[in-house]
This record gives C-alpha cells, structure tokens and sequence, in this order.
C-alpha cells in the first residue's frame, strides 16, 4: 500500500512557506491546482504500478519514514531544531556531535542487547549441564563433572 493524502484533505491553510506566510487563494497556481483532478490521477497511477514496484516504494517509503523519525528526534530530544551558533564551522561541528550522539545511542542499544543475548545462551547452557550433574559430597569430584561433561577445555579454566 503506497500512502496517499486525499485532495480533499489537504488545505491551502496547511501549506507554510519558509517565511511562514501563507499562499495567496487568488493565485493563478493555486486556482489551477484546485481544478486538477488529483485523486483520480493517483488512482490511475497507482493501478498501473505492479506488486513488485509497490513493494519497492513501500519499502523506500519504509526507509525514509526511519531516517525522518531520526531527525525528529535529533530535533526534539537532542535541540536540532535550536542550534544557535555564529559561525558556520561551530554549526556544523554541533550537528555533528548531535549526530554523532544518535549513532552512540544507536550502537550502544545493539552492543547491550548482544551481551545479554550471549549471557543468557550461556545461562541456559551452564543451567542444563548443571541439572545433568548429580551432585556428590565432595566439591571437587562435582567439579570435575563439570569440566569435563559440559564445558570445552578452552571456555573455562577452572583449575
């Protein structure tokens, strides 16, 4: 499914310019604009497309919609939106470091999730081999069982 604002939707009040003035509705453009029939010709353009070219723009549309999210959250969270520096190289040095910051977070967040992830495959490993040694009287003897049934002579040294 290709996302797509009805005409009806969409508002002239809507549309900001950089300078946040407004389009004039007497404009010629605007006028023209207002007469095209635009959800039709989507219609048209759409039905056209085969599966795979609507599965290639979903996922383009995918991949952008994460890097737009990316920048709204350099935005709101790390003042993207309120750099206010003189010079243009100190400009660009602090979006940099903001940038630079996400990408930290964003390495960080896989780092800790694949050390847990093998902390805990090693849990289930030491939790079965410990449920198939029987335990004895001598402390020594249940380490011995250890090493030698479950763990591989080069993980652990244990004496």
């Amino acid at each position: 499914m290709i996302y797509y604002t009805p005409a009806a939707q969409r508002t002239l009040s809507l549309f900001r310019t950089p300078f946040e003035q407004q389009l004039d509705a007497n404009n010629r453009w605007v006028k023209m604009a207002e007469l095209a029939p635009w959800d039709e010709m989507a219609k048209v353009f759409f039905s056209s497309m085969s599966k795979e070219e609507k599965r290639k723009r979903k996922k383009e549309q995918n991949k952008r919609s994460e890097v737009e999210g990316k920048f709204g959250q350099a935005k709101s969270k790390y003042g993207l939106d309120d750099v206010q520096t003189r010079r243009m190289d100190t400009t660009f040095a602090c979006i940099g470091l903001i940038l630079l910051a996400l990408n930290l977070i964003k390495l960080g967040k896989a780092f800790f999730i694949s050390i847990f992830a093998y902390c805990y495959s090693l849990y289930k490993v030491l939790e079965g081999c410990l449920t198939e040694i029987r335990l004895t009287s001598s402390p020594s003897e249940s380490l011995n069982q250890l090493k030698n049934h479950c763990l591989p002579s080069t993980a652990l040294n244990l004496g």
